[in-house]
């Protein structure tokens, strides 16, 4: 995309960062955005009449990054222990033989 459009690098950077942040990743299981604000943005396609947060009293917003991040302690931790298993299943079967 930018390799096509070097000169247009300021109109393409703000959508690449924003992809980048929104994308899930496999270890927390959540994106950089959420994990930062609490909350998945609203892009032009999935915006609603009323969205969740203002439904939310502000306390409760105010918790959904912490949580987030705990999900995503969470998610790694058990990420790290099926990684491990299969580690130490693959040690065990060379060491038989």
């Amino acid at each position: 995309m930018i390799d096509k459009n070097p000169e247009k690098l300021d109109l393409l950077l703000p959508n690449v960062l924003l992809a980048i942040n929104n994308t899930k990743r496999n270890s927390t299981s959540k994106s950089a955005f959420y994990l930062l604000h609490g909350y998945e943005p609203h892009l032009c396609r999935k915006l609603h009449i009323e969205s969740f947060l203002n439904d939310m009293p502000r306390e409760n917003q105010l918790e959904l990054p912490t949580l987030a991040r705990a999900e995503a302690t969470n998610s790694v931790y058990e990420r790290h222990l099926t990684h491990k298993r299969r580690f130490n299943l693959h040690c065990r079967s060379h060491s038989n033989k």
